[in-house]
């Protein structure tokens, strides 16, 4: 649709936006561990919006990146670069594990923090990827 309008935004963009949208997610879940570290129930809305734009972060990262993926690989390594895609996304969610696994659950009161945290990581790596992406635009040719 946008296509037809000549508004598609580049992958690279498309890149920064999802993780935009990551960091949105957690700086919803800050507000709602503030609510929570103050001894009150934080309602299910805020749950739900923050599945809403992950969701749509999600939706702007993983089909966009395997779909790069398999236009920019070389034909007889695209099995190999598709492994590597996958291979990242574990490495992530390794990292994130590592990162929440130093979380007390004893001490509320430093959720807020932590996801902070994960907010100023996702809109730093947001930025980096809008300053990148005329560069990576033009190393990818005709590639959209």
């Amino acid at each position: 649709m946008l296509a037809s309008r000549n508004l598609n935004p580049s992958t690279p963009l498309k890149f920064a936006f999802g993780l935009l949208m990551m960091a949105m997610g957690f700086l919803v879940m800050v507000f709602a561990a503030q609510i929570a570290a103050g001894g009150e129930k934080a309602g299910i809305f805020w749950l739900i919006f923050t599945y809403f734009l992950h969701t749509i972060g999600e939706l702007t990262l993983s089909p966009v990146g395997l779909s790069a993926t398999t236009k920019l690989a070389p034909k007889r390594y695209l099995g190999q670069m598709m492994g590597i895609w996958f291979v990242a996304a574990s490495l992530g969610n390794l990292i994130a594990g590592l990162f929440a696994g130093n979380f007390d659950e004893e001490n509320i009161a430093q959720m807020p923090d932590l996801f902070w945290s994960v907010v100023l990581f996702g809109v730093g790596a947001s930025i980096l990827f809008l300053i990148l992406s005329p560069f990576t635009k033009k190393w990818m040719g005709e590639v959209n």
